[in-house]
Parts: structure tokens; sequence; C-alpha cells
């Protein structure tokens, strides 16, 4: 196996790093609208680099409720293996105006990653409205 550092000083390395790189300075240079709108088209994407670039972005950068409820509503339209890993970055948000999307969600998913993923970033960020939902759940398992 080679070592990472060889690796990395690859030529092949450093060209499939390249559009990495340039998505996420990108990202972190735009404001507002734009960011959103970067970031969405990242986290929708096929590649799944360019997705977990998009996921970083959402966790640390692009602030505000009405960005939180954008990347919210992108759980509707994501495959399922994508959905979880869209949830824990709602929840590492920390931003309340994603819980009507994560409970509507976990109200709706079959999968059970997606719906422990749901719990999990309901019951750290509800607060005292959670209560109901969690309890709803519980009910319904």
């Amino acid at each position: 196996m080679p070592s990472p550092i060889r690796v990395a000083r690859s030529p092949r390395f450093v060209v499939a790093l390249v559009p990495v790189l340039a998505g996420f300075a990108a990202v972190t240079a735009a404001r507002g609208d734009e960011a959103v709108t970067m970031v969405v088209d990242l986290v929708t994407a096929d590649d799944a680099e360019m997705r977990s670039i998009g996921l970083d972005r959402i966790r640390t950068g692009v602030k505000g409720a009405e960005a939180t409820r954008t990347f919210a509503a992108l759980l509707e339209k994501q495959p399922v293996p994508q959905q979880a890993e869209l949830v824990r970055a709602l929840a590492d948000r920390r931003d309340a105006a994603a819980l009507p999307a994560l409970a509507a969600l976990l109200e709706r998913a079959q999968d059970a990653g997606v719906r422990a993923a749901a719990l999990g970033a309901v019951g750290t960020r509800g607060g005292g409205a959670a209560v109901g939902l969690l309890l709803s759940s519980r009910a319904g398992a």
C-alpha cells in the first residue's frame, strides 16, 4: 500500500483534487442567495465529493434561517442514502428553522437510518417542542 504522503504528491491526486478545492473556494467566497444556490447545487450533485463539500457548507458556511429552510426543503428531493447525511448536516447547524422539515421527515420516513438521524436531530435541537414528536414517533414504531 503506498504511503499517504506519496499518494498526495502524485499528479493524479492533485488533478483530482483541483475541482474539489475550486468548488470549496467558490462557495466560501459567495454570499447570500448566490451561496445558497451554490450549496444546493453541490448537495444535489451526483459526485460524492461535491456533496460532501455542500454538506460541510450547510454545517458551517451559509448562515441564516432562510438558508436553513431552503436546505431542509432538499430532504424531500434527496434519495434515501443522502437523506441521513443531510439530516445530520442540518442538525449540526443548530437552527430551529429546520425542525418543521425534520418533523415531517420523521413522520414519513421508512428507512431506519433516516428515521434514526431525524430522531437524533429533533431530539437534540427541538427542545420542549420535540417531546410530542418524539413520543408520537415512538408510538408509531
